[in-house]
């Protein structure tokens, strides 16, 4: 969870000194938003991660066809994160971190969520299930995490882009 936040923080900061660059700002001092990385470290790293671990350690390690070569049983285990996990990692990571925004306002955290939601999902659909392929055909199931983590870094520059 900590490498989650980590990395998050990291990402959004980055993507804050892009943003900075592609606005035209004419300053090369970049002010940064310290609230919203954190805040975008936290959420992802509170709720993301140990969802990440909980699904890989306990329930993807578990589905396998033995008759059935590596690769294909990594398609199904990419065809079920991505059905499965993603859609309910980003549904609960967007509320929380709209209810934060918003001073715990539980009604705004919902609208934040609706208005951000399919972007997101539609951003980790395109970006994950290959990461997620080489994960799973390629490394033992107790690195998939680590490689997931490590690997989230360029998701939340694309995540604080959106």
């Amino acid at each position: 969870m900590m490498i989650t936040f980590g990395l998050f923080t990291v990402g959004d900061l980055i993507c804050q000194k892009h943003e900075h660059k592609f606005n035209g700002c004419s300053s090369e001092v970049v002010t940064y938003d310290y609230t919203r990385a954190l805040r975008l470290g936290a959420v992802i790293g509170g709720t993301v991660a140990p969802l990440n671990y909980f699904y890989t350690q306990n329930i993807t390690k578990n589905v396998a066809f033995k008759s059935m070569p590596k690769c294909v049983n990594a398609f199904f285990k990419v065809a079920a994160h991505s059905a499965l996990l993603l859609p309910l990692q980003f549904y609960i990571s967007l509320w929380m971190a709209g209810t934060i925004k918003n001073q715990f306002d539980h009604e705004a955290g919902y609208a934040y969520m609706n208005e951000k939601y399919t972007k997101v999902l539609t951003a980790s659909l395109y970006y994950w299930p290959a990461l997620l392929f080489c994960a799973y055909t390629f490394l033992p199931m107790s690195k998939v995490n680590v490689f997931l983590n490590t690997t989230s870094l360029g998701f939340a520059v694309i995540l604080s882009y959106i």
